[in-house]
């Protein structure tokens, strides 16, 4: 049996979720949720913090916050275009991997997060970090990485959502020494 952490936000699908989790055998050790300090409410959905124990409770499942883990937010209330020119000043390389289809065209897939991009989204007053979901990123190199990842093979796919959005399908890669 394997052990396993359930993200738990104390709505349907992570409830639904957990609940498949533990009726395809796993051994559900903890819930995961984050509590704001200063409200003492659930992040994803502003449940107090207290109903959240009081679910963990019911289902016998603890809460991983009951554990000690202090959380740590060294990106809060950074503004988002000073969180993109520090990714980018450290060297960190993130290319896009979907957006979208409604606010970007097929070729902004597989861009690289870099000054042009910046500027182009300010320009189309797009927040720079995609905070409202307009894009994603892969990291593929960056001062923590030991090695970098170069995309060798990929297929642009149009998927449709709840929005329809560009997807960047990885499917070779290799690793390149810095």
């Amino acid at each position: 049996m394997r052990k396993v952490i359930s993200s738990w936000s104390g709505g349907k699908e992570s409830c639904l979720a957990c609940y498949r989790a533990i009726k395809h055998g796993y051994k559900m050790e903890y819930l995961l949720n984050f509590i704001s300090i200063k409200y003492k409410r659930c992040c994803f959905h502003g449940i107090e913090a207290r109903l959240i124990n009081l679910q963990s409770k019911l289902i016998a499942i603890p809460l991983s916050n009951d554990l000690g883990i202090q959380p740590i937010e060294p990106l809060w209330k950074v503004p988002p275009e000073k969180v993109i020119e520090e990714f980018i000043n450290l060297g960190f390389k993130a290319a896009i991997v979907s957006c979208k289809a409604d606010l970007f065209e097929e070729e902004f897939v597989g861009r690289y997060v870099d000054k042009y991009l910046l500027d182009e989204l300010k320009e189309r007053r797009i927040c720079p970090c995609g905070k409202n979901g307009e894009f994603h990123t892969f990291i593929v190199d960056g001062p923590i990485y030991q090695k970098r990842i170069e995309i060798t093979k990929s297929q642009l796919v149009l998927r449709q959502s709840f929005w329809k959005y560009w997807f960047l399908d990885i499917l070779e890669w290799r690793l390149k020494e810095k």
